[in-house]
């Protein structure tokens, strides 16, 4: 008979999420960074969000300069970016990231494209509209890490990596400045500027949406 193998860990997280980081090729230089995500599967319900850092060095905010956070659940973006978010390495110390302005996301779409498995995806928010497109995408990869390997570091992580080779941000129908920027993903060979899809993330043993860091 067929085993039918069960994690016991609890979910902490379960949905999508992308990434283009612009600037030098090689992600040391970031010149915009933009984050978006979509949430199935959480401890604060569904929902969708974007964050926006077109001057990552500048700690300001909306409309001084456009860094933001759009977000139609705003309780599960906050905790998302407090438990899993701004640990990410490409989020460490940039002076925008606390200085960002909220704003409500009215709506976003996703579009895949055939046959580069290219995606756009659009958000609108209350004061402005953001475009994303990664083009030139790689077949997927599984990447599966366990908290010790993951920046989370109490939380594993299941996922299927599909690394862009060329992305573009726009911001109010203006394309941002700035070579991809291409970068190892914990080792897997990924792509810093990504599609993340099938996203699971899991509390370690003997964690809890409770106690987990």
């Amino acid at each position: 008979m067929m085993r039918i193998g069960i994690n016991p860990a609890q979910v902490a997280w379960s949905g999508e999420s992308s990434q283009i980081v612009l600037g030098s090729r090689d992600g040391s230089n970031v010149s915009a960074l933009a984050f978006s995500f979509r949430a199935f599967v959480s401890p604060y319900g569904q929902g969708s969000g974007l964050i926006l850092l077109t001057e990552p060095e500048r700690p300001a905010g909306w409309p001084d300069a456009c860094n933001l956070v759009m977000s139609d659940n705003q309780v599960l973006t906050k905790w998302l970016m407090e438990r899993f978010i701004v640990n990410r390495p490409e989020f460490d110390s940039l002076p925008a990231l606390k200085a960002t302005s909220w704003q409500a996301l009215l709506f976003a779409t996703r579009r895949s494209r055939l046959p580069d498995g290219g995606e756009t995806q659009s958000f609108q928010g209350s004061a402005v509209s953001v475009e994303l497109e990664w083009s030139s995408v790689s077949p997927p990869s599984q990447v599966v890490l366990p908290p010790h390997q993951t920046f989370a570091g109490a939380h594993a992580v299941y996922a299927l990596i599909l690394g862009a080779q060329m992305a573009e941000i726009r911001v109010g129908g203006a394309k941002l400045p700035g070579t991809t920027a291409r970068h190892g993903v914990n080792g897997s060979g990924g792509y810093l500027t990504h599609l993340a899809k099938s996203e699971t993330w899991m509390h370690g043993a003997g964690q809890s949406d409770n106690n987990a860091a």
